[in-house]
């Protein structure tokens, strides 16, 4: 749990003997005990979802979009969230995604997502967990079937708080059912066993072959064991030709690495675009956004 949140303030204990206090402070404590457990197991999905619906028309969004605390990243030249805020949430709301996925929101940064997004964006979280990982999909699209998220961190590094959370949708016009699924793996070598944690719980959604759009900062390139988790269980990514620099993700500044990406499983997903809508002087993040237009062709 995310001690932040809960605030225990001794000086409204004045009035009680030490008795009292012993057992307030020792109720407390046992709450956040039991919450923690709760907010760190899987929310496995129970509800099926199938090949169903017509064409659909969707943009989806992943967007890592460099935490508050990154100190290292303003050393390197990133304005601070103050002050890049503002043109973010602009290119978000100019670009309209119907999903997005968004990566290192800090509690703080989340708040304000929420605050600025809420209206016309439901958001899929484990926040109590951690708010690295979030969904938004626009409410006057899709009906919500059921969210949930897995905890991808080992039981022995509870110190890494990474997991991916998860929606089941049905649009609205065209009934087509869908499962969006936002992560970001950590950067160090435990990702491979995260990613393929990760990958046995999706390939348990495959069954009735409903489209499936993994989107995240896997924190790993296309030649990477990591990255091949997820093409060997039969996701696609959306970029099928030989990369070269204008997919490059990482560092924003001199874009060096892809490891920013969108995979799909369904043999109906048909990609249609990759939006450039940032100039390189923008610097709202130190990651790259990837925004594609992409087609779910009727079942």
């Amino acid at each position: 749990m995310e001690y932040k949140y809960v605030e225990i303030r001794f000086l409204a204990l004045i009035g009680f003997n030490i008795h009292q206090k012993t057992s307030i402070i020792i109720s407390i404590l046992l709450c956040i005990g039991i919450y923690s457990c709760i907010e760190s197991h899987d929310h496995d999905s129970f509800t099926l979802i199938y090949d169903q619906g017509g064409a659909t028309d969707l943009r989806i969004l992943s967007f890592n979009i460099l935490t508050t605390i990154d100190v290292k990243a303003i050393t390197e030249g990133y304005k601070k969230w103050v002050d890049r805020r503002d043109a973010l949430f602009n290119y978000i709301n100019n670009l309209s995604p119907d999903i997005i996925a968004l990566q290192e929101a800090s509690p703080s940064q989340y708040d304000q997502i929420d605050e600025y997004f809420s209206d016309s964006y439901k958001i899929i979280d484990n926040r109590g967990f951690s708010p690295d990982s979030i969904l938004l999909y626009k409410r006057d699209i899709f009906n919500q079937l059921e969210k949930g998220h897995w905890i991808l961190e080992k039981p022995d590094e509870p110190k890494i708080r990474r997991l991916a959370v998860w929606v089941k949708l049905e649009h609205k016009t065209t009934n087509k059912q869908l499962m969006a699924i936002g992560v970001h793996l950590d950067a160090k070598d435990i990702k491979l066993e995260e990613a393929k944690r990760l990958a046995g719980k999706i390939q348990e959604n495959f069954r009735f072959n409903a489209p499936i759009i993994l989107l995240g900062d896997f924190n790993a390139e296309s030649d990477s064991s990591t990255y091949g988790q997820f093409i060997n269980i039969g996701m696609k990514d959306w970029l099928t030709n030989e990369e070269s620099q204008e997919h490059f993700t990482y560092p924003y500044h001199e874009p060096a690495r892809r490891i920013d990406h969108i995979f799909l499983f369904s043999p109906r997903f048909t990609f249609k675009d990759h939006l450039h809508q940032l100039t390189p002087d923008e610097h709202i993040s130190d990651h790259k956004p990837v925004a594609l237009d992409i087609t779910i062709e009727k079942s």
